[in-house]
């Protein structure tokens, strides 16, 4: 009975080694593993802070762009043949002008450079709406 006794103690102590080491692994891996959900927190919550930045952004700046598409909606040939007659137009015009052309690529923002590209009162009020 002794023998036996003795045989299964040390398989007893070997299987208490095997699970004590893997404790110990599992251990490591659950300490990985919260440091870990500690970094995508903090993440989490960065992301919250540029997400509700922009929010904010965004309610101010929409009402801004409902505006302007009002404005553009309400743009006709007729105003735009206008301010291509101007030979040195008001420097709102310019600058409003300026700002089109740039929109749209142009690389000379000179105001006879802008005529050509308002040539076609028609084409232009098309390519701003």
């Amino acid at each position: 009975m002794k023998p036996q006794l003795e045989a299964s103690n040390i398989k007893l102590k070997e299987t208490l080694e095997v699970v004590n080491r893997d404790k110990a692994i599992a251990d490591e891996k659950e300490r990985l593993a919260m440091i870990d959900q500690q970094v995508v927190q903090q993440k989490a919550a960065e992301a919250k802070i540029v997400k509700d930045d922009a929010d904010e952004d965004l309610a101010r700046a929409l009402p801004i762009l409902k505006k302007a598409k009002q404005i553009v909606d309400g743009l006709d040939k007729s105003a735009v043949g206008e301010i291509k007659a101007y030979a040195a137009p008001p420097a709102p015009v310019v600058m409003t002008m300026e700002a089109c052309v740039t929109i749209f690529g142009e690389k000379d923002i000179k105001w006879e450079s802008i005529k050509k590209v308002i040539m076609d009162p028609g084409k232009f009020v098309a390519r701003v709406q």
